[in-house]
């Protein structure tokens, strides 16, 4: 199926694939105790194989805003940002409905604190070339989205030191029971120390870190977004081919589901959401 899936994504050249998670909540929010594994085998092989951005969607209803007046309430939505390529495009899209009429959005940005300094390298994303590049990614469009929607009445941004998961596990339960979607990157490829030990305990991997917290915890009721960016090739982009990315053709401002900059020092940097079909990686059920 995942392969139809995938076929048609790229003959309708789809910027964004949303796929809903293979298991579904009972009435008190909770997910169903039995995993449906072949459904689990198309979302993997989905987000191996998928010529463009994938977003796994947990659904379980508009939350604590699902009071029955949904013509006069204010949809409230979070989204989570710690930073690497799935969280800009998960911030790309999180600010897209942010733009929407009766939609509110809060934009909560971890950093990491003193302490986790002390441990190991402050950059969350993997040593060498790489982390700078992107570190300097995630700060140049969490600047460009913050000069873009000042003023901005329903559009809120926030940053949280924090220096362990625990701290992050203790800031989400302060904000329980107040949102009605969550919208997360997956984190795929990223060494974070923030959400390492997240990582290590994860039941659904495919959802990542804080994905997986999200919709395993008793204090998030609402739904919940995970979005994967396309890498474009079994490897993902390489530092090489995103600075050899200096002439692509540019679409504007996230009008497209993988971000695009054009102000890095070296030239602009723009990533297509479809440019290359990745390789078969087929993921046994």
């Amino acid at each position: 199926m995942h392969e139809d899936i995938c076929s048609l994504a790229e003959e309708k050249h789809t910027a964004l694939l949303v796929i809903p998670f293979h298991k579904l909540p009972s009435k008190d929010g909770k997910l169903e105790a039995e995993d449906n594994t072949s459904f689990r085998g198309v979302n993997l092989n989905v987000l191996a194989n998928a010529p463009c951005s994938v977003g796994i969607f947990v659904d379980r209803g508009f939350g604590v805003s699902d009071n029955g007046e949904s013509s006069l309430t204010m949809r409230q939505i979070l989204m989570l940002f710690v930073g690497g390529p799935d969280d800009r495009e998960a911030l790309a899209y999180a600010w897209r409905m942010g733009g929407t009429e009766g939609i509110s959005l809060t934009v909560v940005r971890f950093l990491p604190g003193d302490q986790v300094e002390e441990i190991q390298p402050k950059d969350l994303l993997p040593v060498g070339e790489a982390h700078k590049i992107n570190r300097k990614l995630d700060d140049e469009y969490v600047n460009e989205f913050r000069l873009k929607t000042a003023g901005e009445q329903f559009v809120s941004y926030q940053e949280r030191v924090v220096n362990n998961d625990e701290e992050i596990v203790l800031a989400l339960q302060e904000m329980h029971h107040t949102y009605d979607l969550y919208v997360v990157g997956r984190g795929e490829g990223i060494v974070s120390p923030l959400t390492e030990s997240l990582a290590d305990w994860c039941e659904y991997p495919e959802l990542g870190p804080l994905g997986d917290l999200l919709i395993t915890s008793s204090f998030a009721q609402g739904s919940v977004l995970v979005v994967q960016q396309y890498v474009g090739s079994k490897d993902g982009i390489s530092i090489a081919d995103m600075l050899s990315a200096d002439n692509s053709t540019s679409h504007g401002s996230h009008h497209f589901s993988s971000w695009e900059h054009s102000s890095l020092e070296d030239g602009g940097l723009e990533m297509e959401p479809f440019a290359h079909h990745k390789g078969k990686q087929d993921v046994d059920a």
